[in-house]
């Protein structure tokens, strides 16, 4: 059996594989293939290729780089491109409406939580964006030296000094 890979001839091994390397151009590439036999039998195959080296384009609204005393994160924005794409939280898939639009409820942990966000295109193209959100469930500590609680006082004003740390940022 003789081959041909967009007309020009295709070598093969002894068992009729062959693997020839067509270069592609952007957009849409067609590769056709011809097999002929000794009788003069031939079989057209044909294979569109999309050369696509564009990673999609990824934006997210939510969350902001932040400190936060919630236990969620919403995780929210669009992703567009001009194939199929999938969109991963942190490597979870999350659900990609039509207009590219998504969302994804993220549990944090307590402290810095990296948020990863992860658009892929039909050709592995890649976009990612990440943000981090540090979870801090602890208040902080208040102190006042004075006045004492329950004092009385005749005066206009008072002075109030006091101490306030906060340990979790």
């Amino acid at each position: 059996v003789a081959g041909r890979g967009n007309g020009t001839p295709v070598a093969s091994s002894g068992n009729g594989s062959f693997f020839p390397i067509y270069p592609l151009a952007p957009g849409p590439n067609v590769i056709t293939g011809t097999a002929t036999d000794a009788a003069t039998n031939t079989t057209i195959v044909q294979r569109t290729v999309t050369q696509d080296q564009t990673p999609p384009v990824l934006t997210l609204t939510a969350p902001a780089n932040a400190v936060s005393n919630a236990t969620v994160a919403t995780v929210s924005g669009t992703a567009t491109d001009a194939s199929a794409l999938t969109v991963n939280v942190n490597g979870t898939p999350v659900t990609v409406g039509a207009n590219g639009a998504f969302s994804y409820s993220y549990t944090l942990a307590a402290g810095a939580n990296l948020i990863t966000v992860t658009a892929t295109d039909a050709a592995t193209n890649a976009t990612i964006v990440q943000r981090t959100v540090t979870q801090d469930l602890t208040p902080p500590t208040l102190t006042l030296t004075s006045p004492t609680s329950g004092a009385d006082s005749n005066a206009a004003t008072i002075t109030v000094p006091g101490t306030a740390s906060d340990a979790g940022t």
